[in-house]
């Protein structure tokens, strides 16, 4: 069930997403190809960017999901980061190997 504070911020979020697309024709961020119909966080969230029209760019959907994923390898958050869980100071490495 929708309410009138999720359709605001729907709305909220196809108003941005246009005049982001319409301020940058468009163009991917990522790989500089037109056609783009998605917003990407310049400086992501989680890093301490803010969701505001000066940090989003636009970008393909492929595009974003691939420079996700990398960064997600990078930090060892990746669906591939199957390695068992450590606490701070202790070894991965079973003990007598």
């Amino acid at each position: 069930m929708w309410t009138k504070r999720a359709t605001a911020s729907t709305e909220a979020f196809r108003a941005r997403r246009a005049r982001v697309l319409i301020r940058d024709h468009a163009i991917c961020h990522l790989c500089g190809g037109p056609g783009a119909t998605h917003l990407d966080h310049i400086v992501p969230l989680r890093e301490g960017g803010v969701d505001a029209e000066d940090n989003c760019a636009p970008a393909h959907a492929h595009c974003a999901a691939r420079r996700i994923a990398a960064e997600a390898r990078r930090a060892g958050r990746g669906r591939n980061d199957t390695g068992p869980a450590t606490a701070p100071g202790t070894s991965a490495v079973p003990a007598g190997t």
